[in-house]
């Protein structure tokens, strides 16, 4: 009885000091994988935000790189292209990377902040009709926690810095197949640069 409520104790005591973002269960099985056979990157283009792109999609130019060493996803990048004719005129090129839906945390930090007309970063969900739900970060240089979660049968992506409010993009768990990261460029010579680290799975 008494180490029961001592484990309690101590959840509580995490869940105070940073509730968003205390360690989640993960799901079995998905992490026998590395994190790089889990990880599918896909161009992205962030005038058509909810389409998803096939990894080589001609009519998409290739920007940005996305590499991942260990538990650590880089996106970054100089845009050398300018605008394309993509379902409409279209400019804010780059990468997104996804993970299948599973309860997960970790850092996320840019080493090129937010620039207005310049670059950008974001989050996203993949549904069940294969479409992407996004949001956007204007990530500063500071270190953002962030976590997924399921609750009350909502499956979110949730990020945030220290003294700051949270941003998030969830859905019904049920649609959720997939959750992950994007940056984005827009003029050419433009910059971005972000590192995601995953947790280790205990």
């Amino acid at each position: 009885m008494k180490t029961g409520l001592l484990i309690l104790g101590m959840a509580l005591c995490n869940g105070f000091l940073f509730s968003a973002f205390g360690q989640s269960p993960a799901t079995p099985g998905i992490f026998r994988k590395s994190l790089s056979e889990q990880v599918t990157i896909l161009p992205f283009v962030a005038e058509r935000s909810s389409f998803k792109f096939k990894p080589h999609a001609r009519e998409v130019p290739d920007e940005l790189r996305a590499e991942i060493k260990g538990q650590e996803l880089h996106i970054s990048g100089t845009k050398k292209s300018d605008t394309r004719n993509i379902q409409g005129l279209a400019g804010w090129f780059g990468k997104v990377a996804l993970l299948p839906a599973s309860e997960r945390s970790g850092t996320f930090q840019a080493a090129i902040q937010f620039i207005k007309e310049s670059n950008y970063y974001g989050i996203v969900l993949e549904l069940d009709n294969g479409t992407l739900k996004t949001e956007r970060l204007n990530a500063d240089l500071s270190l953002y926690l962030w976590k997924t979660m399921v609750k009350d049968a909502k499956f979110s992506l949730v990020i945030a810095k220290e003294g700051d409010g949270e941003i998030s993009v969830s859905e019904d768990a049920s649609r959720v197949k997939s959750f992950g990261f994007y940056a984005v460029v827009r003029y050419p010579g433009n910059k971005a640069d972000v590192t995601i680290k995953f947790d280790e799975v205990k």
